[in-house]
């Protein structure tokens, strides 16, 4: 600054102030851009979940700064894959540096859950430094970021993971359709994350397209999603086999998690465990194809088959022994000790196996004799020894009587046959003696009789048979009729013609008689019909028996019957009783005496009743008929009417609804609501809008009558528009039920609500009611106005909302001036 310029000669400053000034500036050479300024710690900042509870940031400023002066940097934090409100708490804020402070922090908190998942980041980002000294970011870059990386603590090694469900999955072939194995996530899995394992089944003792269909492929876990299934075909077929086993693998995880598999190994391992459905001790095994074998003697050998009804898949043994029944072994066959001899099943074996027994020819005549073959010792527990287990051989003898004479019946007369000559050819010389016995020709008839012959044949060692022959003669023919046969017919009464007589004859009886009976129907009544039944009969002492019969049929004159008519009518009480038909009769004889009656019946337990309409008649022979008319009179239904009427309507009568035919005479009776009846006129406008239900009934006379009006009031004729509705210009509160209350009229049957508020002159609110009921009478709230809760003297401007509770429709809202007086 210069001043007091001295000098003789009057000078001045040019610019003729009193005083000139001259500025000096001096810059800063200590901030260095690059060099000085704003930046985070450099390393990013790793924290652990349900660890540390904050991820601390540490910002430094590089460089001296003036005393008194601040620095601030504005910091935010941002969303990455580590979320606001999920994993951490957002923070927004500034840091101060001066000069005794150059290191300031930025604590983020960090947030604990449940979920796996995987490694994730957020950022902190500074920005808007404010400094009077040109202060900017060390990197010279806008803003600065530093990031904040949160590891899980959830995964917890052999406490969460994958694994199977922990029991062997068991299926019956046959039953289950598939086996299904569960696959179970333990832990919590973050929301958006997939966690995928393989799967594959691999052959044991079940095969993959024999017992099972092989399978492959991936399942997925997310967070709605910690138990999933699979499922592996089981094959169904009709081999009998044990237990069969294969295994299903677990295996290459696949998740952003490090999962791994609950057991920590690098696969898991179930086992399906496949139950057989064919083997049944009880009906599948082996047995004798059958259970009853006939050899002759010289056949040299027999065999006898035993089969297995089932496909078995590994091989089984049966023991098989013979014992003797009516044979000795060794004389007749060649028998097989107990436990000493097998058959072979199952596996690449026959499902028929064969027993071959060798059997002796000896030169005795025998009966035929049998022995047994007999199954036992099955070595397998899936097949049984079935019913027929045993099987017996019988052996016949071929030294036998083929040939000799058997057993004979002829008809009598007929001629009887020669006796037979025994001879044999083998070398052992027979010797035979005859007998003959006839018996039967001393009874009553001698034309039936047997005749027994004996033959004893003895060979020359001394063994000794012996062959009967019995000739039986039967008498099997019927006489027959000498005379022509009389046939059936049929006559007109008084027609029947006499009975002819018939005789027979017998090729063995001479002495045939003939006995005839006949039978007449109705005792022999024209009108009704009849038959006659004539029967001749012939038998011989034999008991051979003939038979003739002759039907001859009477015609009936017929029973009396009439022409059709209606038999049951029925009609509606007040209805026209038909008239009484005139019937027209046929058949019977004719001159018929007919008597009628009609009477009238009452049920007990309705109002219903009939009128029943009877003719008896009687013809000239007596015959009688008798014929009837029901009608049956059904008292009306009940009628019911509804009636839709608007409140605003003109009174009805509800006589004039009732049907056509009903009688008016009756009563009313109120059933619903709060009716109000003159006589039987009906006023809309005494009833407020709804549903009212009125009975009808007329009891007094024979038909009975009844009705239910149900009478539907609506509001649809009342106009509700906005221009209906009237507001109350002035409230006097003095209790004299004149303008006591702020009231909003003409619109009372239509389906509005109203919203009211009040306002003093100075825009005060005094008073607001939701779904006002015509019920202010100048209340202010909580008495704010005087003792007496009562708003003074005034003018108030009210504001008013209607709304159409049935559409929703809101009107442009009321508003305007009300006068309030309280004296």
């Amino acid at each position: 600054v210069l001043s007091n310029i001295q000098s003789n000669m009057g000078i001045e400053f040019v610019d003729q102030q009193p005083t000139n000034t001259k500025t000096a500036t001096i810059l800063d050479d200590d901030n260095i851009p690059g060099t000085t300024g704003i930046s985070f710690d450099p390393t990013d900042v790793i924290v652990t979940e349900g660890v540390d509870p904050e991820a601390i940031f540490t910002v430094n400023f590089t460089g001296e700064i003036t005393p008194g002066e601040d620095v601030t940097v504005e910091y935010v934090t941002y969303d990455g894959t580590a979320m606001d409100g999920f994993d951490m708490t957002a923070q927004i804020g500034s840091l101060t540096f001066n000069n005794g402070n150059y290191t300031a922090t930025i604590n983020i908190p960090i947030l604990d859950d449940s979920y796996i998942e995987p490694q994730e980041a957020f950022t902190v980002e500074l920005s808007n430094i404010q400094s009077n000294m040109g202060i900017e970011f060390l990197d010279l870059q806008p803003t600065n970021t530093d990031t904040g990386i949160i590891n899980d603590n959830d995964n917890i090694l052999g406490t969460t993971g994958i694994s199977f469900d922990p029991a062997d999955v068991i299926v019956t072939e046959g039953v289950d359709p598939e086996a299904i194995f569960t696959v179970n996530f333990t832990g919590l899995i973050t929301p958006g994350e997939d966690v995928t394992v393989d799967f594959a089944t691999y052959d044991g003792t079940a095969v993959d397209g024999s017992d099972i269909t092989a399978q492959t492929g991936t399942l997925t876990f997310n967070d709605n999603n910690y138990s999933v299934t699979f499922a592996i075909p089981i094959l169904n077929d009709e081999t009998i086999e044990p237990i069969e086993e294969f295994t299903t693998v677990l295996s290459n995880i696949q998740s952003n998690m490090g999962i791994e598999f609950l057991d920590l190994q690098p696969t898991n391992t179930d086992t399906g465990i496949i139950n057989d459905d064919d083997s049944d001790p009880s009906t599948k095994g082996v047995e004798f194809d059958l259970t009853s074998i006939t050899v002759n003697e010289d056949a040299g050998t027999v065999s006898i088959d035993v089969v297995l009804n089932a496909q078995v898949q590994e091989e089984f043994t049966v023991e098989y022994y013979t014992v003797d029944a009516t044979t000795i072994e060794g004389d007749d066959y060649i028998g097989v000790p107990r436990n000493s001899q097998t058959l072979t099943f199952g596996g690449i074996h026959a499902n028929t196996q064969t027993i071959v027994i060798n059997i002796i020819d000896d030169i005795i005549i025998e009966d035929p004799e049998n022995f047994r073959v007999i199954l036992e010792n099955i070595s397998s527990p899936l097949v049984g020894i079935l019913s027929n287990d045993i099987t017996t051989v019988t052996i016949v003898d071929n030294d036998g009587d083929e040939g000799w004479p058997t057993d004979v019946t002829i008809e009598a007369c007929d001629s009887i046959p020669e006796v037979y000559e025994i001879t044999s050819d083998s070398t052992c010389a027979i010797s035979v003696a005859y007998d003959e016995l006839i018996e039967g020709q001393d009874d009553e008839c001698a034309t039936e009789y047997t005749i027994t012959r004996t033959w004893t044949v003895t060979d020359c060692v001394g063994n000794v048979r012996t062959h009967t022959q019995v000739i039986t003669i039967e008498d099997t023919v019927a006489p027959t009729f000498n005379e022509e046969l009389p046939q059936n017919m049929t006559v007109e009464c008084n027609m029947v013609p006499d009975a002819v007589t018939l005789t027979a004859t017998d090729t063995c009886d001479p002495n045939i008689d003939v006995v005839f009976e006949e039978t007449i129907t109705n005792d022999a009544n024209c009108a009704l019909g009849y038959t006659v039944t004539r029967t001749w009969n012939a038998t011989d002492c034999a008991g051979n028996n003939v038979e003739h019969t002759q039907v001859i049929t009477v015609e009936p004159t017929g029973p009396i019957m009439t022409e059709a008519y209606e038999e049951e009518i029925s009609i509606i009480c007040g209805d026209e009783i038909p008239a009484v038909p005139e019937l027209i009769y046929t058949g019977g004889c004719d001159n018929y005496e007919v008597v009628f009656n009609e009477e009238t019946q009452y049920a007990t337990d309705s109002d219903d009743f009939m009128i029943i309409r009877n003719w008896e008649l009687t013809d000239s022979c007596g015959n009688t008929a008798s014929f009837e008319q029901i009608i049956f009179v059904l008292q009306p239904q009940l009628e019911e009417i509804t009636i839709n009427i608007c409140i605003e309507d003109q009174p009805i009568d509800l006589l004039n609804y009732l049907p056509q035919d009903f009688d008016q005479n009756g009563t009313f009776m109120i059933l619903e609501g709060d009716v109000v009846l003159e006589q039987s006129f009906f006023d809309p406008m005494n009833h407020e809008p709804g549903e009212y239900k009125i009975a009808y009934s007329s009891t007094e006379g024979t038909c009975k009558y009844y009705v239910d009006f149900t009478v539907l009031i609506d509001t649809e004729c009342v106009p509700c528009g906005r221009g209906e509705i009237v507001l109350s210009k002035a409230v006097t509160a003095n209790g004299d039920g004149v303008n006591d209350y702020f009231e909003i009229k003409g619109v009372e049957y239509c389906t509005f609500s109203f919203d009211i508020m009040i306002f003093n002159r100075w825009g005060t609110k005094v008073a607001e009611i939701q779904d006002y009921q015509n019920d202010w009478g100048g209340v202010a709230p909580s008495g704010s106005f005087g003792q007496s809760g009562m708003l003074p003297t005034g003018t108030y401007y009210y504001i008013i909302t209607a709304t159409d509770r049935e559409t929703g429709k809101i009107l442009e809202p009321f508003n305007g001036y009300i006068y309030l007086g309280t004296e």
